[in-house]
């Protein structure tokens, strides 16, 4: 319970802890997608668009990742919030993993 508080305390270790859950969510989709399991893979790419939504919440840990972009696997555009490019990420994500063209 004290390491947990200490997280919710710090930006850092909270930014820190967001990279860690999105590529290991972002692996389990893969995984996912690759063996055939497209309702598992929506499953996930849900969770990961809730995450990206939580972060209009949590100014610091946004501020935070946006030097990370390459963690979170997304190409950041200034000037954009992070949370519509994480979000947009898992849309074209799905759109390709679905054989959707764009």
């Amino acid at each position: 319970m004290q390491l947990e508080a200490e997280i919710r305390a710090d930006p850092a270790q909270r930014a820190d802890r967001f990279v860690n859950d999105w590529q290991r969510l972002g692996q389990v989709r893969l995984t996912m997608q690759r063996d055939g399991d497209t309702k598992g893979a929506r499953e996930v790419s849900h969770r990961m668009a809730e995450m990206a939504k939580g972060l209009e919440r949590d100014a610091q840990v946004e501020s935070l990742l946006r030097g990370r972009p390459r963690e979170l696997g997304i190409k950041s555009e200034l000037g954009r919030d992070l949370a519509r490019d994480l979000a947009a990420s898992m849309k074209m994500e799905r759109r390709r993993s679905f054989g959707m063209s764009l």
